[in-house]
């Protein structure tokens, strides 16, 4: 019964949303219904008190109003919801909600009054939503909807932040879908009296659902924990604000700022340490230039920096320098990080070789709104007790629903009970050491260690001695000799000048492509080798001679250009006999 009131409530706030919205979302809008949806609550409130005092009183007002001035968001009586509604085709109607809003926030005694500064209904641009907004404050004053309940208010809330991103999935940002929160929670595990941050909070969904996985003794829900979350976007903030108050948490440490430049959550003159960090950093979003990064007062970039363009391992640099001794941090990532080389490669190594990353967990697509490439969870622990790696494919085990994938319950359990176990399941997931990670350049790729075509692979690795992996890097190493002798003779005067230019070993996974492409002075080579005969141990040297399919190149000063083949002027009959012919 509770489970269908509570799914009642969700459809209705999440349809009185969808209607307001209509089809030009924005975040003022959001902020809007979320204001409304917080003056409904403190109404429903208002209405219970005043009639269980009444009842308990009688007809001592005094000492009812009294006791209403107690209320979280007390309310005179004309500003309450109902009598919005009651009045919404009055002249003044839109200026009734600001003045009802005023009333709140006087007597939130301060917990209101930063938030709702950037809250206006009357402001002169809105003048074309009043037909919207009459129309919301009917839907949310409806009787049927009962908001005094904060557990069932922050679940609404929680689904009315999902269906508006969900339709707008080209935001500019992007929002974790709250299974995903929840699967965080779960791995991570918060306890009682901890420090929980999340340093990208956009909405604050995913610090607010690891709060709500935190227990007392008893088993039941606890608040015994201190929560902090920063965002550098001013709208962000609001809607964190609102969204941590629907969820009647009140007493929470939010800021604006850039965590690289103000940092807003210090200590002792550093950083603060947490922990638990969790959080999904933004999307090709800039960090900190090279000279940056250098005089960063706090050191978080010794590993190195990133490159231009790709700030994604800063925001999990400094994930991972506030934590704490014991701390454990959980940032889903575009699955970019897991591989791309060079500067993010060192950081990457860095990382693996300190024994940080516990688990990479690849996620299924649009599991995160707006980001617009596959997602993984990286969990990092600086307490591991092990130097194994767990990688979990959950990218293909989920529900389709009716727009998005869906993990259900038991996909959420089957992952923390894996990653608990750390066991490996075929097709699913395996528990790497750190030997075969580094036989693997360092590369966290999940299908590079899960999948049907590895299995066998990575089993068998774990078997061999010390004498078959010096056997085989020296024959590796004569491979890569052979491969690059080869390449000199293909690339001709030029294979010099660009193999020079070549710092690393040849991938070993040119086996499987055969493919090679090489780029020097805005010169483009494409060279396609048939590599696999180098694999083939045979007596017969000449089975290990690659051959040459082709070979091409742009023009340059000293090259004449390629020439399209000449079309042939000959008559249509003509052509016409000679494939007869063939």
């Amino acid at each position: 019964m509770e489970e269908m009131a509570q799914e009642r409530i969700n459809r209705l706030v999440t349809l009185a949303g969808k209607s307001f919205f209509g089809h030009a979302h924005s975040r003022e809008q959001l902020h809007q219904v979320m204001a409304v949806l917080l003056l409904k609550h403190a109404s429903d409130r208002w209405n219970k008190t005043h009639k269980m005092l009444r009842e308990k009183l009688g007809d001592d007002d005094a000492a009812i109003d009294q006791r209403m001035k107690r209320l979280r968001f007390p309310l005179l009586w004309e500003n309450r919801i109902e009598h919005l509604f009651d009045h919404r085709n009055h002249p003044g109607f839109v200026a009734r909600i600001d003045n009802a809003f005023s009333d709140m926030v006087s007597g939130s005694r301060g917990v209101l009054d930063e938030v709702f500064k950037e809250i206006n209904f009357n402001a002169p641009a809105l003048g074309q939503r009043n037909r919207k907004l009459k129309t919301l404050i009917a839907d949310i004053a409806n009787p049927m909807l009962d908001l005094s309940d904060d557990f069932r208010l922050g679940e609404a809330v929680s689904c009315l932040l999902e269906s508006f991103f969900n339709g707008l999935p080209t935001v500019g940002e992007h929002y974790t879908q709250r299974k995903v929160s929840m699967l965080l929670a779960r791995l991570l595990d918060p306890q009682e009296g901890m420090q929980i941050c999340d340093p990208f909070m956009g909405t604050g969904s995913t610090l607010i659902e690891t709060a709500k996985h935190v227990r007392g003794p008893n088993g039941m829900r606890s608040r015994n924990v201190s929560l902090y979350g920063q965002d550098n976007n001013r709208e962000a903030w609001t809607t964190a604000k609102l969204n941590f108050l629907l969820h009647h948490w009140d007493d929470v440490h939010l800021g604006v700022g850039d965590i690289f430049n103000n940092p807003l959550h210090l200590e002792h003159g550093g950083l603060m340490r947490f922990d638990i960090v969790v959080g999904a950093p933004p999307m090709e979003a800039e960090g900190p230039t090279a000279e940056e990064a250098r005089r960063d007062p706090y050191q978080r970039f010794l590993r190195g920096c990133p490159p231009k363009g790709r700030g994604d391992f800063a925001y999990i640099l400094h994930a991972v320098e506030t934590l704490g001794p014991g701390g454990r941090a959980g940032l889903v990532v575009p699955q970019g990080v897991l591989f791309r080389g060079q500067r993010e490669g060192v950081i990457r190594r860095s990382l693996i070789e300190e024994n940080l990353i516990d688990a990479v967990i690849a996620l299924p697509q649009h599991q995160v709104y707006g980001m617009g490439v596959p997602a993984a969870i990286i969990i990092f622990n600086k307490a591991r007790k092990t130097k194994s790696v767990v990688f979990i494919d959950a990218s293909k085990k989920q529900t389709i629903g009716r727009k998005a994938m869906r993990w259900s319950d038991e996909d959420i359990d089957r992952i923390v009970s894996i990653y608990r176990k750390r066991e490996s399941v075929a097709k699913y997931a395996y528990v790497s050491s750190q030997a075969q990670i580094r036989n693997n350049q360092f590369n966290l790729s999940v299908s590079r260690y899960v999948g049907s075509d590895r299995g066998d692979e990575l089993s068998t690795a774990i078997i061999l001695n010390e004498d078959d992996i010096l056997k085989l890097e020296s024959e590796l190493g004569q491979v890569r000799n052979d491969i690059r002798i080869e390449l000199r003779n293909l690339l001709g005067s030029d294979g010099d000048d660009i193999l020079s230019i070549v710092n690393e070993p040849l991938p070993p996974y040119v086996r499987e492509i055969g493919l090679v492409m090489i780029w020097k002075n805005g010169q483009l080579g494409i060279l396609m080798v048939d590599v696999a005969s180098f694999f083939d141990r045979r007596n017969d040297e000449q089975t290990r001679v690659p051959q040459k399919i082709s070979y091409l190149r742009k023009s340059n000063k000293n090259r004449q250009p390629f020439k399209k083949a000449a079309r042939s002027k000959k008559p249509k009959e003509v052509l016409q006999e000679e494939a007869t012919m063939i």
